[in-house]
């Protein structure tokens, strides 16, 4: 299940980074464009590795909770969003969910 629980973080933190890279790219012929490119290939080894791990519902569930924990972290450290009350409800919903996937075994 750790090992499962690392590769699905990997995974949602690549694609963010590529994500990002992407967004940077301002065309095809762009060193950003590229590392993207490049980021997105490495998920789908990350991806392949996860599948054979887990059910296609675990990784569903642990993508959406992970990717939400990271953009509410993203957006308070890196963007200086305020970190309110909704934030806080959000995370620890983020939290609930977590649990209640984790007794899920």
């Amino acid at each position: 299940m750790a090992i499962s629980l690392i590769l699905v973080f990997a995974w949602v933190a690549v694609a963010t980074f590529a994500d990002t890279r992407f967004k940077a790219a301002s065309g095809i012929a762009t060193v950003d464009f590229w590392i993207a490119f490049l980021s997105y290939a490495v998920t789908s080894f990350i991806a392949l590795a996860t599948f054979r791990r887990e059910s296609w519902g675990w990784i569903i569930l642990m993508w959406n909770i992970l990717s939400l924990a990271l953009s509410l972290i993203l957006s308070v450290a890196m963007y200086k969003e305020p970190f309110t009350r909704h934030r806080l409800v959000a995370a620890l919903m983020l939290f609930g969910a977590l649990l209640l996937v984790r007794g899920d075994e």
